[in-house]
C-alpha cells in the first residue's frame, strides 16, 4: 500500500513549492490589471480583449510555459458580435385564422449575438429553457426541438414548498446560456419572452 502513496507525495511536493513562489501581491496585480477601467470590461471583439489576451500570453511566456500546439497560446474561434437591425428585419407569426407582423424595437429586439438569415418552422414552448443536470431539472425533458424554434421565458423558476426550493445558479438564467442550451438541444432559433 505504501508503494502507491510515495509517488503521489513525491509529485505533489514540486507543485506545492511552485505554488509557494507566487506572491499574493503579484497575483492581485494581474487581477487588478485585467479588471481595470483601462480594459473596459474586455468585451468580446473589443481591442481591450485583444490587449488582455496579449498580456496573458506575455505572462505565460515569462513563466516559461510553452503553447499546447507549439506555436501560439491564443486559439481563434468564430463568434457573432455587433449584430444590428437591417431595413428588412421582420417577425411574423400565424395563429389559426390570423397572420401578424410585429414591429422591430417596439414588439421585438434581436439579440446582439443573433446571426442573419431567414427561418420558418414550428415553435415549441420549453419553459425557462434551462437544463441543470446537477439539480435534476430540465425544461427540455421529453421535448423534440430539433430544427424548430424554441419559445422560452426569461429568468428562472422559483418553486417553494415541502419538496424544497429550486433556484438555479445565475449562469442557467443568462440569455446567452439559454440560447446555447437551445442550440445544444437542436433548436434552430430562440424566441425569449421578456417581462
Amino acid at each position: 500500500m505504501n508503494r502507491h502513496l510515495r509517488p503521489s507525495v513525491f509529485f505533489l511536493i514540486p507543485l506545492a513549492l511552485a505554488a509557494a513562489e507566487i506572491s499574493p501581491q503579484s497575483y492581485l496585480g494581474h487581477v487588478r490589471y485585467l479588471a481595470s477601467p483601462e480594459l473596459k470590461g474586455r468585451a468580446t471583439g473589443s481591442p481591450e480583449l485583444e490587449q488582455a489576451a496579449s498580456y496573458i500570453q506575455s505572462q505565460f511566456k515569462s513563466f516559461g510555459l510553452k503553447p499546447l500546439d507549439g506555436k501560439d497560446f491564443q486559439q481563434p474561434f468564430p463568434v457573432t458580435i455587433n449584430a444590428h437591425l437591417g431595413p428588412d428585419n421582420r417577425f411574423s407569426y400565424r395563429e389559426p385564422g390570423e397572420y401578424r407582423t410585429l414591429e422591430a424595437q417596439q414588439d421585438f429586439v434581436p439579440f446582439s449575438f443573433s446571426s442573419s438569415g431567414k427561418f420558418s418552422n414550428a415553435v415549441v414552448f420549453a419553459g425557462f429553457g434551462i437544463t441543470a443536470n446537477e439539480l435534476h431539472y430540465d425544461d427540455y425533458a421529453g421535448l423534440d426541438v430539433k430544427d424548430k424554434i424554441v419559445l422560452i421565458l426569461r429568468h428562472e423558476p422559483r418553486e417553494s414548498g415541502k419538496s424544497g426550493v429550486f433556484e438555479p445558479h445565475p449562469t442557467h438564467a443568462a440569455l446567452v446560456d439559454k440560447a446555447v442550451n437551445a442550440k445544444m438541444h437542436g433548436a434552430k432559433g430562440v424566441i425569449m419572452i421578456n417581462d
